[in-house]
């Protein structure tokens, strides 16, 4: 199944020659949020253990961000996968949103970020929030 964002409706291109019709707001977000990375990073992160806590000021464990580096890198490469359909370009935008949306959701889940003196619970929150409601509201094609 592919996660490729329509921006157009498509005629007889559904069973029995229905109408596809183009992907709504909501239909945005949740293509652009790579849930399976996501998913990925949040149990190699509580695996490998946050290592501090959002009042040290001590380093996190090096692995922490192992688990970024590798939720970054797997991110586009999934993506391309999910969204490849024959005879279309790549969706280059979908793939940088899907990557900048790993980056967002990582800060947002305690780990390798608490250990930098700006990070905050609520400031994570807010961003994601922001981000979330505006990739909705973004042109994707």
């Amino acid at each position: 199944m592919s996660i490729r964002v329509r921006s157009v409706a498509l005629q007889g291109a559904g069973p029995g020659g229905s109408t596809i019709s183009a992907d709504g707001y909501l239909d945005k977000i949740v293509k652009s949020i790579p849930s399976q990375v996501i998913a990925f990073y949040t149990a190699a992160i509580t695996w490998l253990g946050s290592g501090t806590s959002p009042q040290d000021n001590a380093a996190p464990n090096p692995k922490l961000w192992i688990a970024f580096v590798l939720g970054i890198l797997l991110t586009p490469i999934l993506t391309w996968k999910q969204t490849h359909e024959d005879g279309k370009p790549p969706a280059y935008l979908q793939i940088a949103i899907a990557t900048v949306s790993f980056v967002v959701w990582a800060f947002a889940i305690p780990g390798p970020f608490q250990s930098f003196s700006f990070w905050s619970a609520g400031l994570a929150t807010v961003i994601l929030a922001a981000y979330t409601i505006l990739i909705g509201a973004l042109p994707q094609n």
